[in-house]
């Protein structure tokens, strides 16, 4: 694993003013920084940056985080990736063990993997409406980043072949030929930096079990 002390030279050289002006026309306001949110479509400003603080905030879709996470979001990659590209932005080398990548992989194909549920529950309005009668409104339902997979789906193994995953791997991830959560909504379950780890199932319809 990185160093955490290495993890804080580098979030500490990196300006989050300057990086995120790289993506992201920032202007002064007050103490703070506004722009157009990266990570949503919206016409009024709502994304603020605090130089202080040393955080981002979205007051329209709730993105926030470090310099370290706007990064990783904003290019798509993973934590270490981020870390990495940072530290070559203010000359820190980083060292990556093997541990390191797959660690690396693991994170990038549960990221890459919860999208896909993601994208497929937008597309799917019998189980927005399931969500909408449980109480949930469309904010909720972004806001906890639900998902679904389809009693088709073989979305585990796009995903292991667009990132050129073996079938070991993709089995050591907790995925074999089929995928275990087909027809049901999608729970991604996180670590302490925001990242998907793993999921929760919820079947919609009749069958057993109910959760996974």
């Amino acid at each position: 694993m990185i160093q955490r002390e290495i993890i804080e030279r580098i979030r500490e050289k990196n300006d989050i003013v300057e990086v995120i002006s790289e993506y992201v026309n920032l202007q002064k306001v007050g103490s703070n920084y506004r722009g157009l949110c990266p990570f949503h479509l919206e016409t009024t400003p709502s994304f603020y940056v605090s130089p202080q603080k040393k955080i981002f905030h979205c007051f329209g879709c709730g993105a926030s985080g470090d310099v370290i996470k706007f990064v990783q979001e904003i290019e798509n990659i993973s934590y270490v990736e981020a870390v990495r590209k940072l530290g070559e932005r203010v000359g820190i080398t980083v060292s990556y063990t093997e541990e390191d990548e797959v660690r690396t992989k693991y994170y990038t194909f549960y990221k890459e993997l919860h999208q896909l549920y993601k994208s497929k529950l937008n597309q799917n309005q019998s189980v927005i409406e399931y969500l909408k009668k449980r109480g949930y409104d469309a904010r909720e339902i972004s806001l906890y980043e639900f998902g679904f997979s389809p009693a088709d789906s073989k979305l585990p193994q796009q995903v292991a072949q667009k990132l050129g995953l073996s079938k070991e791997e993709l089995e050591k991830f907790g995925f074999s030929s089929a995928d275990p959560f087909a027809g049901r909504l999608i729970i991604p379950i996180t670590d302490d930096f925001g990242r998907v780890i793993a999921f929760g199932g919820r079947l919609i319809g009749e069958g057993v079990p109910k959760y996974l």
